[in-house]
C-alpha cells in the first residue's frame, strides 16, 4: 500500500451540492433515509466565535456518554466520547447532530435543579436568560463528575425531546477526541406532538421508526467540531505526542494515549497496582505508535480501534508473561469444547501458551475487529489486515519477551485468589470480568446494563437501578469469545493456576433473577426468611453486611432486588427496596403461572406430531395458526403468536421442551436443511444462513444451538478470498465457536 494522503470528508472543499450527493451515497449504503441539512455559505448558527470548543487547554479526562431519548416504545440512543472540559453549549449541539434533530429548536439541560442553556438565543419572554445559566460558561464535567451520574437534555420546548446524558465511564487521559462510537435507532420527525404523538403515529402504522446512520452521524459531528475549532484559528497538532507519527497528523488521527491508569483499569478491580504498570503502558503506546506507522488502512486507525486492538495484545502479553492462567484456562477450554487448542488457526509444532503465540494474537485482533466494528459486520478470521497487524504486534512481543518484567501480582492473583473470601470481593472481580477483562469485554457491555436498568428504574432512582443493574447482570450474562457467564471465566482462571477447591466454590454461585420480589415469611434475630414468586425459599443472615432493623421488618412485608447464594449463604447483591409488595408478589406469580410453556402431555403431543423432533415447518402464519389452533387451546395459540406478523412466511416452529416457550421464528425455514423441510432452499440458504450463525436476533439462542449441534445449516458460509468453498468449510469446521463469539448473551 503506497503512503499517499488520505482526505476525509470533512477535509474536503466541497460544493453544498457535492456535500448532498456525498450524503446520498452514504445513505444508499447504510440504508439511512434521513440527513442533516447543509446550507449555502451559511456558518453552523451554533459556532460562536469567540467561544472556544474547551474551557481549558489542558483536558484532565475522556468522557464517554450515552444518550437516550425518554419514554420512546421504540430504542433510540447514541454513544459518544468528548472531553471533560468541553463547554456545556457545544456537548448540546453535539447531542443534537448525533440524534439527528434539525437544531432549528431550543433547548436546554437540567441538572441538580438547575437549567443551563445559551444565553446569546433569543427568547419570547426577556426574562427567561435571569432564570438560567449561560452553558458557555459551564463545562460538562461541571455538571457531571462521577460514574453513572446523569442530567436530562430537552429539545423543543413544545414537543419536549426529553433526553437522558449519563457518564458512562471515564478515562484519565488527555484527549481531546470527540466521537459518536455508536447508537440505535433514527430520531422521530419533528413538530408531531413529541414523543407521545410518535407513539400515536408509530401505533396507527403512519410511521415505522428510521434506522440510525452512523457515518451521517459522525461526519456530522465531525464537521461542527471542525468548524467551531476553525473559529479558534488553532488546531492541537499532537494532542498526545508519544503517540502521534507523521501520518497520524497528516490523517488527523487523533490516537489512543495508553497511561498508567489506563492499564489499571484493564486490570481487576481488587489488584495491587505495581510499578512494572508503566512498562506495559509504555509497551502500549510503542504499538500503537508501529501501527499508526504502517501502512493500514484508516478505518483501523481510530481511538476506539486502537483501543480495542492493543488493550487485549497489551493484556494477554501480561498475562502469559506472569503465566497469570487467564490464556492458558481460554486454551484448555478450546481443547475440551473442540479438541483444538484454537478455533480457525493451526499452531505449527508444539503450542507453549506461556510465550508468544502468533495465532493468539490473530484471534485477539479478530475479536477485537468484532467489537469495534460491530456485530453486523462478519469478519473472516483470515482476514488480510488482521494478519498484518498481527504478525506486526506479535514480532514486537517476540522482540519485547525476554526484556519486560513480570507482574507479580498479576502472577499471584488467581492462584492465591484471596477475593474468593468474600462475595462482594468476588463480585467486582465478576464485574471485571463483565466489562474490561481482555478475553472477556465488550462494546456492548453498557448497552447491556442499560436494558437492565429499565427494570429497576420504576422504582428506584436513577443512579441506584444503573448500580442494581451493574451488579446483577454479571450474573446471568454470557461474555466473551466463548459465551461463558463471568462466574465460569473466574472459575476456570483459578482453576488452572490455583484451588480447584475455590473454583468450585465460584462455580457454584447461584443467582436469582434480577428484579426478584422477596416476600418475608419470617424473621428472628440471626436471620430472615423469604419466598419467591417461583416458591424458591431464601434465608438471609443479618449482620453487618445486611444490618434490616426489627421496626422496617415489622413495617413491611418484604423486599425487592437482586440476590446470590456464595458459598452457601445468600447475599443481597446490589441495593435493596423494602416495601408492602404483597399485591406485586401474587401478580408476578399469577404471570409466571400464565407464562409457562408446553406440558409434559402437550410436549409428547407435539413430538408425535411431528414424527420425533422439535422443529416444524410452515409456508407462513395462516399454516402456522390452523395447526395450532388444532392442536392447543386458543389461549396458548393467542400466546405463540403474539409477537408474529400476520404476513409472515418461511417459518420455523422450535419446541426446546416442556414448561419452556414455543420458539416461532419467522424467515428461516428456508436455510434450515432437514429432511422434513419443504421450504429449504440452498441457493437462498448459501446466502443467508451465516445470518442464524452470526446474527444475535435472528433467531433464539436455544434454537440456535440445536440447529447446529444437529449440522441443520450445511450453507452457512463466511466472506472468504480463497473461494466461497474454502470460506464454507470455515465456518462449518468452527460454527459453534462462531456463534458463540458473536452471539454471546443471545446463545
Amino acid at each position: 500500500m503506497s503512503k499517499k494522503k488520505k482526505n476525509s470528508l470533512s477535509d474536503l472543499k466541497l460544493t453544498p451540492t457535492q456535500t448532498r450527493k456525498i450524503y446520498n451515497i452514504i445513505s444508499e449504503l447504510v440504508g439511512d433515509k434521513k440527513m442533516p441539512e447543509i446550507e449555502d455559505e451559511k456558518e453552523y448558527p451554533y459556532v460562536k466565535g469567540h467561544a472556544t470548543l474547551l474551557a481549558d487547554t489542558e483536558v484532565a479526562e475522556t468522557y464517554h456518554l450515552y444518550i437516550s431519548l425518554l419514554n420512546s416504545s421504540v430504542k433510540i440512543f447514541r454513544r459518544i466520547t468528548v472531553p471533560s472540559n468541553m463547554r456545556l453549549e457545544h456537548l448540546a449541539k453535539i447531542i443534537i447532530l448525533a440524534m439527528g434533530w434539525s437544531g432549528e429548536h431550543l433547548s436546554m439541560f437540567q441538572a441538580q435543579g438547575k437549567y443551563y442553556d445559551s444565553h446569546e438565543k433569543d427568547y419570547d419572554d426577556p426574562d427567561w436568560s435571569s432564570r438560567t445559566i449561560d452553558s458557555m460558561a459551564v463545562t460538562v464535567q461541571d455538571v457531571l463528575r462521577k460514574k453513572g451520574q446523569s442530567i436530562k437534555f430537552e429539545y423543543d420546548f413544545g414537543d419536549s425531546w426529553m433526553h437522558q446524558v449519563r457518564l458512562s465511564s471515564i478515562e484519565e487521559h488527555p484527549s481531546d477526541n470527540v466521537t459518536v462510537d455508536s447508537g440505535a435507532g433514527g430520531c422521530p420527525p419533528e413538530d408531531i406532538g413529541g414523543v407521545w404523538g410518535y407513539e400515536e403515529m408509530l401505533e396507527c402504522g403512519e410511521i415505522t421508526p428510521e434506522k440510525f446512520s452512523l457515518a451521517v452521524a459522525r461526519y456530522a459531528v465531525a464537521n461542527y467540531v471542525k468548524r467551531v475549532r476553525s473559529k479558534e484559528q488553532k488546531y492541537v497538532e499532537e494532542p498526545t505526542k508519544k503517540a502521534t507519527t507523521k501520518r497520524a497528523q497528516t490523517l488527523r488521527i487523533l490516537p489512543y494515549p495508553f497511561s498508567i491508569s489506563t492499564i489499571r483499569q484493564l486490570h481487576p478491580r481488587t489488584l495491587q497496582p505495581t510499578n512494572v504498570d508503566s512498562d506495559y503502558a509504555k509497551f502500549a503506546n510503542d504499538m500503537e505508535r508501529a501501527l499508526l506507522e504502517s501502512d493500514l488502512p484508516e478505518m483501523v486507525l481510530t481511538a476506539n480501534a486502537l483501543k480495542a486492538i492493543i488493550s487485549r495484545v497489551v493484556m494477554y502479553f501480561e498475562d502469559i508473561v506472569a503465566d497469570a492462567g487467564m490464556w492458558r484456562a481460554f486454551v484448555r477450554k478450546n481443547q475440551e469444547l473442540y479438541g483444538r487448542s484454537y478455533p480457525f488457526y493451526e499452531s505449527e509444532g508444539e503450542l507453549y501458551v506461556d510465550e508468544p503465540d502468533i495465532n493468539a494474537v490473530r484471534l485477539l485482533v479478530w475479536d477485537a475487529f468484532r467489537d469495534f466494528l460491530g456485530y453486523d459486520r462478519v469478519i473472516n478470521p483470515e482476514n488480510q489486515v488482521v494478519n498484518e497487524i498481527a504478525k506486526m504486534l506479535y514480532d514486537m512481543l517476540e522482540s519485547e519477551f525476554e526484556k519486560i518484567p513480570i507482574n507479580e501480582a498479576m502472577a499471584n492473583y488467581f492462584r492465591k485468589a484471596t477475593f474468593a473470601n468474600d462475595f462482594y470481593e468476588t463480585c467486582n472481580v465478576l464485574k471485571w470480568i463483565f466489562f474490561d477483562c481482555y478475553l472477556t469485554s465488550d462494546a456492548r457491555a453498557d448497552d447491556i446494563v442499560e436494558e437492565i436498568k429499565t427494570k429497576y428504574t420504576c422504582v428506584m432512582k436513577d443512579e441506584d437501578a444503573y448500580l442494581q443493574a451493574e451488579c446483577s447482570t454479571p450474573m446471568f450474562t454470557q461474555v466473551g469469545m466463548l459465551a461463558l457467564l463471568p462466574k465460569e471465566w473466574l472459575a476456570m482462571f483459578v482453576g488452572e493456576v490455583g484451588s480447584k477447591e475455590v473454583a468450585q466454590k465460584i462455580a457454584d454461585i447461584e443467582a436469582t433473577i434480577p428484579v426478584e420480589i422477596m416476600r418475608m415469611t419470617s424473621y428472628d434475630k440471626h436471620s430472615i426468611s423469604f419466598e419467591t414468586p417461583e416458591d424458591k425459599k431464601i434465608v438471609i443472615e443479618r449482620g453487618p453486611s445486611y444490618n434490616i432493623s426489627d421496626s422496617k421488618l415489622k413495617k413491611y412485608s418484604g423486599a425487592i432486588g437482586a440476590y446470590a447464594k456464595y458459598d452457601g449463604k445468600w447475599y443481597p447483591n446490589g441495593k435493596e427496596l423494602w416495601g408492602d409488595i404483597n399485591q406485586i408478589f401474587e401478580e408476578h406469580k399469577q404471570g409466571l403461572q400464565e407464562e409457562e410453556g408446553l406440558t409434559q402431555q402437550q410436549y409428547d403431543h407435539l413430538m408425535e406430531s411431528s414424527g420425533g423432533s422439535p422443529l416444524l415447518f410452515f409456508k407462513d402464519a395462516r399454516k402456522l395458526k390452523a395447526f395450532l389452533k388444532k392442536e392447543f387451546n386458543a389461549d396458548e395459540v393467542k400466546k405463540a403468536l403474539s409477537d408474529i406478523a400476520l404476513n409472515a412466511e418461511d417459518i420455523a416452529m422450535f419446541a426446546p421442551g416442556p414448561d419452556k416457550p414455543i420458539n416461532i421464528m419467522p424467515d428461516v425455514a428456508a436455510y434450515i436443511c432437514d429432511p422434513r423441510n419443504p421450504y429449504y432452499d440452498q441457493r437462498e440458504a448459501k446466502k443467508y444462513a451465516l445470518n442464524i450463525v452470526a446474527s444475535r436476533n435472528s433467531v433464539p439462542g436455544v434454537a440456535a444451538r440445536y440447529l447446529i449441534s444437529h449440522k441443520m445449516l450445511p450453507d452457512a458460509a463466511i466472506n472468504s478470498t480463497k473461494g466461497i468453498e474454502y470460506g464454507q468449510k470455515q465456518l462449518q469446521d468452527n460454527m459453534d465457536f462462531f456463534a458463540r463469539a458473536y452471539r454471546r448473551e443471545m446463545y
